[in-house]
């Protein structure tokens, strides 16, 4: 059961990456962190660009450049900001971060102003339109909902998780 969807407020937190515009449901944004020291975690997978400190807590941080196949993203003068997610999947509950070039507002998008994610590539695909619950239509452009349920894996949330609940 994904009680988040029941209880979705069709407000957004909207980000920019490379001039494109992504946004998540602000039920699962924590916080906004100005761009801080990122500390690489060896073995793990390419995306996840490794861990920060928020408040003595470990969380991880991704790429979603790298998550979308997009290139790795490096930090320089439009990287301002780590948003830090509160997720659960499968029993674990993990705080993640991303990194955006800039957080733009929080907006209504309401469910008539939400098409679904076009079918691109087929079932063999790369999958990443999978990545996304809707496209949002504001004024004369367009933002890419993200469904992070399908984004991550409970092996991502475990980096960021109590060990001693995994």
């Amino acid at each position: 059961m994904n009680s988040t969807e029941n209880r979705t407020s069709n407000e957004y937190l909207v980000f920019s990456l490379k001039g494109e515009r992504y946004a998540l449901p602000v039920e699962e944004v924590r916080e906004v962190l100005d761009l801080r020291k990122i500390t690489r975690i060896p073995g793990a997978p390419s995306y996840m660009r490794g861990i920060i400190n928020v408040r003595g807590a470990v969380v991880p941080v991704v790429d979603l450049r790298m998550k979308f196949d997009s290139g790795i993203m490096e930090a320089d003068d439009d990287t301002q900001s780590i948003i830090v997610l509160d997720l659960s999947k499968r029993g674990l509950s993990a705080s993640l971060g991303i990194l955006t070039d800039t957080v733009d507002a929080v907006l209504h998008i309401g469910e008539e102003m939400i098409d679904q994610p076009p079918q691109i590539g087929g079932s063999g695909g790369s999958g990443d339109a999978n990545y996304f619950k809707g496209i949002g239509k504001l004024e004369d452009s367009f933002v890419m909902i993200l469904d992070t349920g399908k984004m991550f894996s409970a092996e991502d949330l475990v980096y960021g998780s109590d060990p001693a609940s995994v």
